[in-house]
């Protein structure tokens, strides 16, 4: 019988979910706070992401099932023993983070924080300038989960979007796809570069000085990936020089950002902390819940897991 340990904040009908779906496994919920070292070195199999100061590194845990889509952490050296399985929560966030980018993008676009300012102080004050999605160019970096949620929107929404991944296979929201070879091509005719992508070495500082001086003056662009993804000095640069229009982010190279990060104070910065995905929302509840259901099933089964990280590729 697997011995399982969940740790992730699930509300209750989700918990009595993944009890009902392994009713022939041996499962403990616990809170983290709550969460010993005793408990890590019993369980076969850990649903969740366990602080990092407990040794995950036993050879008797057979899967670590990350509630995170970011796996990078649990891929340093001697965190895991090579014999535990590593998944991911990948195709957990789409939804939740699709809905804070849009809602970053808009805000931006139609400057609702200026009009929101005004209105704390009763003042009527039009501002007949600002930005369509319509029409405009989009490049995705990334187009997974995340990047194929926004595709939908963007397409809707009229864009025309371009995605960026390792092959050129089609994606079915997007017009056109590329690879990393042609990125500085395409850069300097795209509206809004957004990027989703993990943290690996090929994707560390991927928008740096150079990239960052192909875009056009007007360019907005938008993390909710990882922040090591953007080279922060390189995108102050960018911004103090105006050589792009603007910055919407939700991760950031060091987290928390330091109170005395010039991004703070940018206007044409707009910064959320690190909060576009998260187990408040219920779309990721109940993707996750019935991915660690087929999940434990797998294993008890003998089967492939779904998300499997590849260690080498790091993702």
């Amino acid at each position: 019988m697997l011995k399982v340990l969940l740790i992730p904040a699930l509300d209750d009908s989700n918990i009595e979910l993944i009890k009902k779906s392994c009713s022939d496994m041996n499962l403990l919920k616990v809170n983290k706070e709550d969460l010993t070292q005793e408990m890590i070195d019993e369980a076969d199999v850990i649903g969740g992401n366990p602080p990092r100061q407990f040794n995950l590194n036993r050879p008797t845990l057979k899967a670590l099932l990350l509630n995170s889509a970011g796996n990078d952490q649990f891929l340093l050296p001697n965190i895991l023993n090579r014999q535990t399985l590593l998944t991911n929560a990948s195709g957990s966030y789409g939804h939740a983070i699709c809905e804070h980018m849009m809602g970053m993008l808009l805000s931006f676009n139609k400057n609702l924080r200026f009009y929101y300012d005004r209105q704390k102080e009763a003042r009527w004050t039009p501002l007949f300038t600002g930005r369509e999605i319509y029409g405009s160019n989009v490049l995705l970096l990334g187009v997974g989960d995340i990047g194929t949620e926004f595709a939908k929107v963007l397409k809707v929404l009229g864009a025309n979007v371009t995605g960026l991944r390792n092959s050129y296979k089609e994606h079915p929201n997007c017009d056109e796809i590329i690879t990393s070879k042609e990125l500085h091509e395409i850069l300097p005719k795209m509206d809004y570069i957004i990027t989703s992508l993990p943290a690996t070495n090929a994707t560390f500082h991927m928008l740096s000085h150079d990239e960052f001086s192909l875009m056009k003056e007007d360019a907005v662009v938008c993390n909710v990936g990882r922040g090591s993804v953007i080279d922060t000095y390189a995108l102050l640069e960018a911004l103090d020089n105006k050589s792009i229009g603007g910055a919407l982010l939700d991760v950031f190279e060091e987290e928390p950002l330091p109170a005395d990060s010039p991004l703070w104070k940018n206007p044409r910065v707009m910064i959320t902390p690190h909060c576009s995905g998260g187990y408040h929302w219920k779309s990721v509840q109940d993707y996750y819940t019935q991915l660690v259901i087929r999940n434990l099933n797998h294993l008890k089964n003998q089967e492939p897991l779904e998300n499997l990280v590849n260690r080498t590729k790091g993702y």
